[in-house]
């Protein structure tokens, strides 16, 4: 069986009447009209294992001390979350003693009628002391009475970033078309005024806001002092660079208990192929820190690590308040040891540093544009290999046909990211000449006055597994965004020894010399001050490196061959 998770229409009522004619009035549906009432009302299912396993999160924190509780999900579907809830209640007779408040909410009426259904007959049949409440309401927009209210909130809100899909908005008529986006942005218009520490600092053609987000905020708002929750989100909102304001927020309210980490492959939800987590935390404003219990599960959804990770303050500040639930103790450690050093944003020519990085062309439609001759040749993502040449060009601008930006006209670092989150390597770079300009499936870093060796310098850092060890805990998501690139530490650049030893050795390594990238590691690891045991854990953090690169690796980090000694005790 499957649970319908929490629905929500993104501009409210006005919306829903709009989508329900859209999909089901007197005029036939035009092409892409269910499967736009499907992503925008943010539809998705919760298995029954997942809703069960939250309950007895919550149930072995919760204090039971109280002679009633106060018990809301505000997303609830059909309310499959209380309905475990109720399950794991049952089994023991304290909680059976204890009078339980259940309230349901929802946009979805036909959801809720099957909430009141399934929740009446699981408390008459388990023999509950329990009331319930089932209420249609938009929690986003329509909870602030009920803030600091509940003892126990349990929820999966829904995952949808609110912005128009031109993919889905082609199948609708044009008048329904222009309802639709006005709706949609009146909507996220309310919720930036009611739910504030949601929304992003910068917004894209003026959107960004995220529902999970949004949830989250509610989530915590209606628990009262002392009253816990547990939610189920996408682990991108740990991470990624966005959420951070709202992460400082959160974690400034609320002492996080445990997280369950399941990975993009385990796929939890139909549909949905991305890493979720369940966490579950009481609302607590002290601002004493993180020592939350962190559950990993493989693609089997088995359990296969429990520890707990231990963050204060000061951490949790060094750390841009990410929770990485990737990473195990020892591996926090060391991306702990490395904050210390700059970011490379730091070394940008907007903070007076010699790099200047960025996009170049939008390569959307690029066949309109280009041709078989031309000054500048033009690449694309898939142009890309690690540490290798660019040699065949198959595409030139066509003269005039666009602005060729000045970076173009010099030698320039370029990466691509890759999307598959099981990918040895998250991020791949080389070497692009002049006369070369990239479509923004790449990012491009060029060198003032002609910094050559800073250049190959920085290649060797972005390449290097200290760099990719630091970027995949800024990663929410497949993309790797530049911002997520800034934020990574860097050695000094300003050592001009180091930089003409990493320069000497990325040529090698360009040229394809045996044992350059292993011992471009070893400089960097050097540069970083890494000792054995820190290059132990990075190496074994890495699955799928080359069998030579690994051999070689051992070999410059001072390790036996492998089967002679484990890398980490």
């Amino acid at each position: 069986m499957v649970q319908k998770r929490a629905t929500v229409h993104p501009a409210g009522g006005v919306l829903v009447r709009h989508l329900d004619s859209i999909t089901s009035g007197g005029k036939a549906s035009p092409p892409g009209a269910e499967d736009l009432f499907q992503r925008a009302t943010g539809k998705f299912y919760t298995p029954v294992w997942m809703a069960l396993q939250m309950a007895d999160r919550i149930l072995d924190m919760l204090g039971s001390n109280l002679a009633a509780y106060q018990v809301v999900d505000p997303f609830a579907g059909d309310g499959r979350l209380l309905v475990a809830l109720m399950e794991r209640i049952a089994n023991e007779e304290r909680w059976r003693r204890t009078e339980w408040n259940f309230e349901a909410w929802d946009t979805d009426e036909s959801a809720l009628s099957m909430a009141r259904v399934k929740l009446s007959e699981s408390a008459r049949t388990l023999g509950l002391r329990a009331k319930l409440r089932i209420r249609r309401r938009d929690s986003f927009l329509e909870s602030r009475d009920e803030f600091g209210k509940f003892d126990l909130v349990v929820t999966n809100p829904p995952w949808e970033s609110l912005k128009p899909d031109s993919r889905e908005l082609r199948g609708l008529w044009t008048r329904d078309r222009q309802r639709f986006v006005m709706g949609m942005r009146d909507y996220d218009r309310r919720l930036a005024v009611e739910l504030p520490n949601s929304q992003p600092a910068t917004k894209l053609y003026g959107w960004g806001t995220n529902l999970s987000r949004c949830g989250l905020e509610v989530t915590v708002k209606l628990m009262r002092s002392g009253g816990c929750c547990g939610i189920v989100l996408p682990s991108s909102l740990l991470a990624d660079q966005i959420s951070a304001p709202l992460r400082r927020w959160v974690f400034s309210r609320m002492v996080v208990q445990s997280i369950d980490y399941y990975p993009a492959e385990a796929k939890p939800f139909d549909g949905v192929d991305q890493p979720c987590v369940v966490m579950v935390g009481q609302r607590d404003e002290t601002g004493v820190g993180l020592d939350p219990v962190i559950l990993r599960h493989d693609r089997e959804r088995k359990e296969i690590a429990r520890e707990r990770i231990r963050l204060c303050p000061k951490h949790l500040e060094a750390l841009e308040f990410r929770l990485p639930v990737e990473l195990c103790a020892k591996e926090l450690q060391l991306l702990l040891k490395l904050v210390r050093f700059k970011p490379l944003s730091d070394w940008e020519s907007l903070r007076g540093g010699p790099f200047w990085m960025g996009r170049e062309l939008d390569e959307t439609g690029f066949h309109s544009f280009t041709g078989s001759s031309g000054e500048f040749a033009f690449i694309k993502g898939r142009d890309i290999t690690r540490f290798g040449a660019v040699h065949c060009y198959k595409d030139f601008v066509t003269p005039g046909a666009r602005e060729i930006p000045a970076s173009a006209r010099t030698q320039r670092v370029a990466w691509r990211d890759v999307a598959r989150r099981s990918q040895a390597r998250r991020m791949v770079a080389t070497l692009i000449p002049a006369g070369v300009v990239t479509g923004n499936s790449l990012h491009v870093a060029s060198c003032a006055n002609d910094g050559q060796d800073r250049l190959y310098a920085l290649l060797g850092i972005i390449n290097s597994l200290v760099f990719e060890f630091q970027l995949r805990s800024r990663l929410g998501t497949g993309h790797v965004s530049i911002g997520a690139v800034r934020g990574v530490r860097v050695p000094d650049l300003n050592d001009s020894v180091l930089v003409k030893m990493l320069s000497r050795l990325v040529k090698a390594a360009l040229d394809g010399e045996e044992m350059a990238e292993a011992r471009i590691e070893t400089v960097i690891a050097d540069a970083f001050s890494l000792s054995r045991d820190d290059r132990g854990v990075l190496l074994k953090h890495f699955h799928g490196l080359s069998a030579q690169l690994e051999a070689e690796l051992r070999t410059t980090f001072g390790f036996g061959a492998i089967g002679e000694e484990e890398i980490i005790a």
